[in-house]
């Protein structure tokens, strides 16, 4: 039988499976409490921290990336300008960069570089520079991985090729 806080959260069986469809894992191990103090004004109080966050992480980090990350032009139009009702062209001037080139940032035509990023977090105020040059990292890595797989395959049917060629000679 489970135990621990992910074993409520899952609360019941239905035919040896999880009700919860297995999103949560029910080992012992990792569904063990353990509780970290937060400090307030009058006492101490015990708060129960997950000790999956960590596993997540890891797995996260070994797991191999199969679609392109999201492009940072999008993201900053979806989560910073779209909700605030603020234009490409108002954010483009507030930039001080043409209305040309934040469109094509925005749609995935231009990267950002150190100095957009730069003028893109003194312009929205709440991000840093290296947030945007991180998003953009991203998907540089994922393409230049995604052309670096292609090429490995390209060689990998030319190298027996060129083996027989030179043993012929």
């Amino acid at each position: 039988m489970p135990r621990g806080r992910l074993a409520k959260e899952c609360s019941g069986r239905q035919g040896g499976k999880a009700r919860c469809g297995g999103r949560f894992p029910l080992t012992p191990t990792l569904a063990r409490k353990s509780t970290v103090a937060a400090h307030s004004a009058s006492s101490t109080v015990k708060l129960p921290v997950a000790p999956i966050l960590g596993l997540v992480a890891r797995q996260a980090m070994m797991r191999k990336q199969t679609r392109r990350p999201r492009l940072p032009g999008k993201i900053l139009f979806e989560l910073y300008l779209a909700p605030h009702a603020i234009t490409i062209t108002k954010f483009a001037a507030a930039c001080d960069v043409s209305l040309k080139h934040m469109r094509a940032i925005v749609n995935g035509r231009a990267r950002i570089t150190a100095a957009m990023a730069t003028r893109i977090a003194a312009a929205l105020g709440n991000t840093t520079p290296e947030f945007w040059l991180n998003l953009q990292n991203v998907v540089d890595l994922y393409d230049a991985q995604a052309r670096n797989g292609a090429f490995k395959r390209q060689l990998k049917r030319a190298a027996p090729m060129a083996i027989e060629e030179a043993c012929a000679r």
